[in-house]
């Protein structure tokens, strides 16, 4: 167990120094007057109400932005882009099958890897094509996670069938989140501070790194079922991925290469990231024979658990489809806050 705990205490001195000023990426920063200039200056001069009429935030916004709808996806097919859509595919399929088999583990097979992609797929299509900002990341996080394992618990109480409270319960939240578009209710975000975001952010970043630290620590170098060879493996697997990234995406402000091999590293940081931490796992299975974990998937596409792909709404009595409007509507603040402050963070630098 003396190494095990070694490595435990090792991994964040590797993490550590693959952040430290040597290896931190040179960010460009403004001038104290064109600092003071921007801080001075409100991110809108116009004063929006929080609560409009029906529909007119909707109208509006269509109106200022289906002029644009052909320009910017005619703008967009650039070589440039392929490293936003690389790197947009792994930080969306990353999360997906990462919460999908936590997910799996914790609804016994109702909602797994497969249900997570699936949706995340579609659902970004939708979004991409029918709102004014492509690049927003669609999929489950950390809350909405620690949420759905709540509502398994409760509906394993109530001795009701999860899929069928967990569809009502969202049927009801997209009410919600519906009516609050019509009368443009996500205007109060305007309200909201720099420090709220951040706020926000790091408590869905804080998710992200404790799930990829627990799977290391504790289901892996502090696993007594598990074989110490296995351990380092996962662990090596890890620091292959994280570190690569973090030391390529580091390289943009390096002066040891020309600019766009720089850029070009940068860009495909996470991409090659990944990629390596794949080979370095293949290895240790082929060439030091010790096999690792992989997630189980269906021989087909189906479901997790060869379930229909449709949910029996009927199957939920009628008073408990009422009841999910009450778990509905904190679902509903809660994915309002997510999409408004996760969303206004690359549209608006200064904030009021």
């Amino acid at each position: 167990m003396a190494p095990r705990r070694f490595a435990v205490l090792l991994l964040p001195a590797l993490c550590a120094g693959f952040r430290s000023p040597s290896f931190a990426r040179k960010l460009p920063r403004l001038p104290k007057a064109e600092t003071a200039t921007a801080e001075a200056t409100p991110a809108t001069t116009e004063k929006v109400k929080l609560v409009e009429g029906f529909g007119v935030g909707i109208r509006r916004d269509v109106k200022a932005r289906l002029p644009f709808y052909k320009s910017d996806i005619k703008d967009g097919v650039s070589v440039k882009s392929v490293s936003a859509l690389l790197y947009l595919f792994f930080a969306c399929l990353a999360p997906a099958v990462a919460f999908g088999s936590v997910q799996g583990a914790t609804t016994k097979g109702a909602i797994g890897a497969v249900e997570y992609v699936a949706s995340t797929a579609i659902c970004g299509v939708v979004y991409a094509l029918a709102s004014a900002q492509p690049l927003t990341i669609i999929g489950s996080t950390g809350p909405v996670l620690a949420f759905t394992s709540v509502l398994y618990g409760l509906s394993t109480k109530l001795g009701v069938p999860f899929l069928p409270l967990y569809a009502w319960t969202g049927l009801w939240s997209s009410l919600y989140l519906f009516l609050g578009a019509l009368f443009s209710t996500s205007n109060g975000v305007t309200l909201l501070t720099r420090f709220t975001d951040e706020i926000f952010s790091n408590l869905i970043s804080t998710i992200f790194v404790y799930e990829a630290a627990r799977d290391v620590v504790f289901g892996a170098l502090l696993n007594p079922s598990m074989a110490a060879s296995e351990a380092f493996a996962v662990a090596a697997t890890a620091c292959t991925t994280f570190g690569s990234a973090t030391w390529l995406a580091a390289r943009r402000g390096a002066e040891s290469l020309k600019r766009g091999v720089r850029n070009f590293l940068a860009d495909f940081a996470p991409a090659i990231g990944i990629c390596l931490g794949i080979l370095a796992g293949g290895w240790c299975g082929a060439r030091a024979g010790v096999p690792l974990q992989k997630l189980a998937m269906p021989a087909t596409f189906s479901t997790t658990s060869g379930r229909p792909w449709l949910v029996p709404l009927g199957a939920l009595p009628v008073k408990y489809r009422w009841l999910a409007s009450l778990p509905a509507l904190m679902v509903a603040v809660l994915l309002f806050f997510g999409s408004g402050l996760c969303g206004n963070q690359p549209v608006s630098r200064v904030h009021p």
